[in-house]
């Protein structure tokens, strides 16, 4: 039969994704995680794991430029530090997820970039209730898409490898 625009698009954004004519869901979970990591997204927006790296990666660059405009007290430095701690532990988790030997690893490690994400949210909100040290938004915004994106693509791994046992 002929296929509908969106069935096209799908087809179309799953090869790009790298699963195209196969199951993802069937294939085996350790060496197709991130297939099944992105599917979520299919609809929103595709992203590779080397564009969501380098997503994470930049988080903490964004944090790091907005800490060093930071007054130079014992308060800014304690939270600044803080915060830039999170910022930059998102995107070496997030590396550490793609080179994960076992879905319950990387189950762990999007885990960790899910708290830290949402650490990174604290410390943004918490700088920009105490003080003006410019737009935290679009910061604030990212950190807030990408724990979007490692949420999704926890459910989905917790989810296919629960299918997998059934």
């Amino acid at each position: 039969g002929v296929k509908s625009e969106r069935a096209q698009l799908v087809e179309h954004d799953l090869a790009k994704v790298g699963v195209a004519g196969s199951n993802p869901v069937s294939r085996s979970i350790d060496f197709q995680i991130l297939d099944l990591m992105i599917l979520d997204l299919l609809f929103v927006e595709i992203l590779t794991k080397e564009e969501l790296q380098a997503r994470s990666k930049q988080l903490g660059i964004e944090v790091y430029k907005l800490c060093k405009r930071l007054d130079k007290g014992l308060d800014t430095n304690v939270f600044g530090h803080q915060l830039l701690r999170s910022a930059s532990s998102v995107g070496a988790n997030y590396r550490a997820a793609c080179r994960a030997r076992s879905s319950k690893e990387f189950i762990a490690k999007l885990s960790i970039c899910i708290e830290e994400c949402d650490e990174v949210m604290f410390w943004l909100e918490f700088l920009d209730s105490i003080g003006s040290y410019g737009n935290v938004n679009d910061i604030r915004d990212e950190a807030n898409q990408l724990l979007s994106i490692f949420i999704a693509s926890r459910k989905t791994v917790a989810n296919s490898v629960k299918n997998q046992k059934s």
